[in-house]
């Protein structure tokens, strides 16, 4: 399937990266971390149960900011990424993790375009300030006209259903059954490797 104009729109955690949050969990021994919005679906219940368990342990920005750091891209990230950028391609990441927790990895991968949650620091501890909150669909809507272009949809998880309902290809990365009963005309892929294996014949 050839498209004209185009903006690929791709989450970030199991597309790009590994899961942060049971990434840190292993990293601070915090079993509350280790959900994600595969098994949790309500993400403000998902939300406030992690950033309690952060501040219950007085964990800083700096700190998960530093274990992060340790945190590296999956097989097939650079290439994809590279792919985009070497054809100019319109593209954005965005995603339901927090941006002062990305600027290494944004930096490391140089990621052009990010939309992301934020965080509020205040009396030492960590307050989400929900922008994304699984509806990436509508916050695309309101920033480009999505009427005038081919948006491909990437995800994997319950938090990337809107915006897989406003893109004219979807693809799914390694999905649960229950994300492709909803969407049986996505593409399966496996990987990121997959990812890049199906964009190449559409935007080339």
């Amino acid at each position: 399937m050839k498209v004209n104009k185009v903006l690929v729109a791709l989450d970030l955690e199991s597309v790009l990266i590994p899961e942060i949050w049971p990434f840190l969990a292993k990293q601070f021994n915090l079993k509350d971390l280790s959900l994600t919005t595969r098994e949790v679906k309500d993400f403000k219940k998902l939300t406030d149960l992690r950033f309690k368990a952060l501040n219950s342990k007085m964990i800083t920005l700096e700190q998960i900011k530093k274990a992060l750091r340790k945190l590296k891209p999956l097989p097939g990230t650079e290439e994809l990424l590279g792919f985009l950028h070497q054809n100019k391609i319109n593209y954005v990441v965005i995603t339901d993790s927090f941006e002062e927790f990305l600027t290494e990895i944004i930096k490391d991968l140089k990621i052009t375009k990010i939309l992301a949650n934020s965080i509020l620091v205040k009396e030492e501890k960590l307050y989400p300030v929900i922008k994304i909150g699984g509806k990436k669909g509508e916050i695309l809507a309101q920033k480009v006209d999505l009427s005038s272009l081919d948006l491909i949809g990437i995800g994997d998880s319950f938090n990337d259903i809107s915006l897989l309902k406003v893109s004219k290809i979807k693809i799914l990365v390694n999905p649960s059954s229950e994300l492709r009963k909803l969407f049986p005309q996505a593409i399966l892929v496996k990987d990121t490797l997959g990812i890049l294996a199906i964009l190449k014949p559409i935007l080339t």
